[in-house]
C-alpha cells in the first residue's frame, strides 16, 4: 500500500482499503483469498528454490542411514 500511495499506482492495496470503508464484504473476502493464495505460493516457490540452491536443505528432513 505504501509504494502504491508514494507512487499513485492503483492496485489492490487501495482495492482492499476502499471496499473496507464501503463495507464491500465480498470484495474484501475475495482480496483476501487472492493475498493468501499468493503468499502460499510465494512461500512454496521460496522452500523449493532453497532446495535447489543448497542440497543440504534437502537431506534435512531424511533420516540419517
Amino acid at each position: 500500500m505504501i509504494v502504491e500511495w508514494t507512487f499513485g499506482i492503483p492496485g489492490m492495496g487501495q482495492l482492499m482499503v476502499q471496499a473496507v470503508f464501503q463495507r464491500d464484504y465480498p470484495l474484501v473476502m475475495g482480496n483476501l483469498v487472492i493475498v493468501a493464495t499468493l503468499t502460499l505460493v510465494a512461500n512454496l516457490i521460496a522452500d523449493v528454490s532453497y532446495g535447489v540452491i543448497d542440497p543440504r536443505i534437502r537431506l534435512a528432513g531424511r533420516r540419517a542411514r
